[in-house]
């Protein structure tokens, strides 16, 4: 009987021992996995910290890269406007509505002549003109305007507008609030404002030139008006006269541009 109960014993002992060691192999594996599961978290943040930052590097070179295109398009834009073809726009027809006279509205049409000029026809229905126009250090000239005897003369080429005369100013682009200069026919006109605001029924512009002249002619105030705008050259102009007895307005504005 003692050696059954010996062998009882020694059994109970070695399973007692056995999971002894199981339970701590099981902690051991349990602290492994633990360990495991904080490292992979880490590696996990790490990496996305990492993909967060290489998004946003990514993100401020693509704003740099934009910033930097779009300050090169602004400037070739201004650079641009600074030329007579910039200042007067696309080559088409223009349309401007009169009021005050029959002859106030006109049919306009832009033509650009190499690189460097510019010419508008206009037809307001009593007669029919052309005039030329360039531009150099922001100051825009009128070479050459005169009314079209034979419709179907010549335009002048480039190489012939390269010799006319550069002496009668239009507008300056960079003019400055009160600056004042001759004009056409001994006419002195002064910078009003270089941010106004005009309506036309073509649209609302808030960036036009606007030139002033005055003079006293016949006994009556004769005021005239105009409004620049780059990139679409002269959008309206009003002539009025005031006296004593009578008054007169007329009106030219840009009404539409053919697409």
């Amino acid at each position: 009987m003692n050696k059954p109960w010996k062998v009882f014993a020694a059994t109970s002992l070695a399973v007692v021992a056995l999971a002894a060691c199981s339970g701590e192999t099981k902690d051991e594996i349990e602290a492994t996995k633990d360990v495991a599961t904080e490292e992979a978290k880490d590696v996990k943040e790490d990496v996305k910290d990492g993909a967060e930052q290489a998004k946003e590097s990514m993100d401020e070179k693509a704003e740099e890269t934009k910033e930097k295109f779009d300050e090169a398009k602004e400037e070739a834009k201004e650079e641009r406007l600074h030329t007579a073809q910039g200042f007067f726009g696309d080559e088409g027809m223009r349309h401007y509505k009169g009021e005050g006279n029959e002859f106030a509205g006109s049919e306009e049409k832009v033509t650009h002549i190499g690189d460097d000029y510019v010419l508008i026809e206009r037809n307001n229905g009593g007669a029919a003109s052309r005039d030329y126009y360039t531009a150099k250090d922001g100051i825009i000239y009128l070479l050459q305007t005169g009314v079209i005897e034979d419709e179907n003369a010549t335009i002048l080429t480039e190489e012939e507008l390269d010799g006319l005369d550069r002496e009668r100013a239009i507008v300056n682009i960079d003019a400055k609030d009160g600056e004042t200069f001759d004009h056409l026919d001994d006419q002195t006109f002064t910078v009003e404002a270089t941010d106004a605001t005009v309506e036309t029924p073509f649209e609302t512009f808030k960036d036009a030139i606007k030139l002033v002249h005055e003079k006293e002619e016949n006994g009556e105030t004769v005021t005239m008006t105009r409004y620049y705008v780059p990139g679409y050259g002269l959008v309206k102009e009003e002539y009025e006269a005031l006296g004593d007895d009578s008054s007169m307005k007329v009106v030219t504005e840009l009404e539409s541009i053919d697409e």
